[in-house]
């Protein structure tokens, strides 16, 4: 792991799911990103009144494609 003390929170464990409401926003996306490098899978819920697809966009790129098949975004 990358030295990220978030990170070492999940080290031995298996994956669980997580629901990250306001997955779009910048709390939201920034959690995305840390559950996605240790591993997790994610479902994202936004209806993108306030969140914006840059931000996942941004998280995706960061974290890499195989990280982000374990994201899934709802729309609502």
């Amino acid at each position: 792991m990358s030295g990220d003390p978030n990170l070492a929170l999940f080290a031995g464990r298996s994956p669980k799911r997580w629901l990250v409401t306001g997955a779009a926003g910048f709390i939201g996306s920034n959690l995305v990103e840390t559950l996605l490098r240790a591993g997790q899978y994610v479902t994202g819920l936004d209806n993108f009144a306030t969140g914006h697809q840059r931000n996942l966009d941004e998280v995706r790129r960061l974290v890499g494609d195989e990280a982000w098949s374990r994201f899934r975004m709802i729309d609502g």
